[in-house]
């Protein structure tokens, strides 16, 4: 019997109930359906990457239950995109669109209902990303893989809840590019699961 090796069991879910890993467009259905929209989460994110590099608790006047919380679910939407990036098998819905729809409500059209509005438009991807965003997935784990991106959140949290400035192993300036490229995972992730809703098979539609 082969031997299960150290790095694929490091890099296992651990936030992910059993039916999520099976199927992780759940947690995506989950994280923008039920938890917050597209808007919320980028404008937890800028106060979390403030939170980081300045003294004062990312939590003051607020609840630090509720910010560990959402700190849980986006190490979740991370598992669920490591799944995602490993089934290479996945269609792009959005693979037929013509250039000249990227910047319509044609990549945002649900269910018959226009839900483009500029807020929720894409902000830190690329044009290619818009169109194949499962590369983004790809991308975000080229330099590291889930447990990596865990332990990241884990030191981010820690020091964003103290009444210390960032004193990571990364600089500003890495800090901000890695937060950028969580920035990207929920753009994206945004895409997939409203295209999962609606997927665009008639660019003439």
């Amino acid at each position: 019997m082969a031997s299960i090796g150290f790095d694929y069991l490091k890099n296992l879910p651990l936030y992910l109930s059993e039916e999520e890993t099976a199927d992780p467009m759940l947690v995506l259905k989950s994280f923008f359906l039920i938890q917050k929209e597209l808007v919320e989460w980028r404008e937890l994110l800028n106060t979390w990457l403030k939170g980081i590099c300045t003294p004062k608790p990312i939590w003051h006047g607020g609840s630090p239950g509720d910010f560990l919380y959402h700190v849980k679910m986006i190490k979740k939407l991370v598992e669920g995109a490591w799944i995602l990036k490993s089934q290479e098998s996945l269609p792009d819905p959005v693979e037929q669109l013509h250039p000249s729809n990227l910047t319509t409500s044609k990549v945002f059209d649900y269910n018959d209902k226009i839900f483009f509005w500029w807020k929720l438009y894409p902000l830190f991807l690329t044009e290619e990303e818009m169109f194949q965003p499962y590369t983004t997935f790809k991308n975000f784990f080229s330099c590291r893989n889930l447990s990596e991106w865990r332990h990241e959140l884990d030191e981010w949290a820690e020091e964003s809840i103290s009444n210390s400035a960032w004193e990571g192993f990364t600089s500003h300036g890495e800090l901000i590019q890695d937060m950028e490229s969580l920035h990207k995972l929920l753009e994206a992730s945004y895409l997939v699961y409203l295209r999962s809703l609606n997927p665009i098979n008639n660019p003439q539609k």
